[in-house]
């Protein structure tokens, strides 16, 4: 009865989802083409927030309402849309995959679970897949087992068991090697189904929520992130980091088309 409650996409929606994505149907679901997947995700498809914090519009969670919003508009998404859909994708080709709940690690105390993402079974190994944190995050599947480390060209990436059922992800980046490791997540391992998030995405897109007080948009770049917080436009780039105020809508407008491939 649970894997039914799974995200699941047919033919035609993966092809067209493959499309965006500018990638080939796969000739066999394995972890080379998974990394594949994830990176060009986080390239192509932004996390981003416009709904909520512009539009003030409610967030869907359905899945034809998510295949129309992030393939058909060619929008992005924050994590229980983005992550959502990806899952439908992972199981439309193929893998063995299903949601799992997290607990985002940025402040003291244990927080309540706001954050979804994904778990794929490779060989009898889970592996924990993000495409919709808009934050640090890694560009490839991490192996869910406590001592796994993931290497990226931003940070690495630290598995550590937290109590029965739970792993934490830690994260030291790149520019600061010997440095203690960070808390990112605290990972569930065993799966959600989609309503058990109904309630955490009412609340994160309410209008009290962080989400829809500033704009958020975040994508991954072969040189780092670019991101619009609020009204500041960060991009790094082969000479360095830029940063811009976008002063007024049209700016807004104008970056979001250029830099994230958004039309509003």
């Amino acid at each position: 009865m649970l894997k039914e409650t799974f995200e699941l996409l047919n033919l035609p929606q993966c092809e067209t989802y493959l499309k965006r994505l500018d990638l080939p149907w796969p000739g066999k679901a394995d972890r080379a083409f998974l990394d594949t997947l994830m990176e060009r995700h986080l390239t192509v498809v932004p996390f981003e927030n416009l709904d909520t914090a512009l539009f003030h519009l409610p967030v869907r969670l359905d899945t034809e309402s998510l295949y129309e919003k992030i393939i058909c508009q060619r929008r992005g998404g924050y994590c229980f849309e983005l992550n959502a859909l990806f899952l439908g994708l992972l199981r439309g080709l193929g893998y063995e995959a299903w949601p799992v709940g997290c607990r985002v690690l940025r402040h003291p105390g244990l927080p309540c679970i706001y954050h979804r993402a994904s778990a794929v079974l490779l060989d009898g190994t889970p592996f924990f897949c993000d495409v919709g944190f808009g934050g640090i995050c890694c560009s490839h599947a991490v192996e869910l087992t406590p001592g796994a480390v993931a290497e990226t060209d931003y940070a690495a990436f630290i598995v550590s068991r937290e109590y029965r059922g739970w792993l934490n992800l830690h994260y030291v980046p790149r520019n600061t090697p010997e440095a203690e490791p960070l808390p990112l997540l605290m990972i569930c391992e065993g799966p959600s189904a989609p309503q058990d998030f109904l309630s955490a995405n009412e609340i994160m897109s309410s209008p009290d929520s962080p989400f829809s007080r500033r704009i958020i948009v975040q994508k991954l770049t072969p040189y780092g992130s670019w991101s619009i917080n609020g009204d500041i436009l960060t991009r790094h780039t082969a000479s360095g980091t830029e940063t811009v105020t976008l002063d007024s809508r049209k700016a807004l407008a104008e970056s979001l088309r250029r830099d994230f491939s958004l039309e509003i």
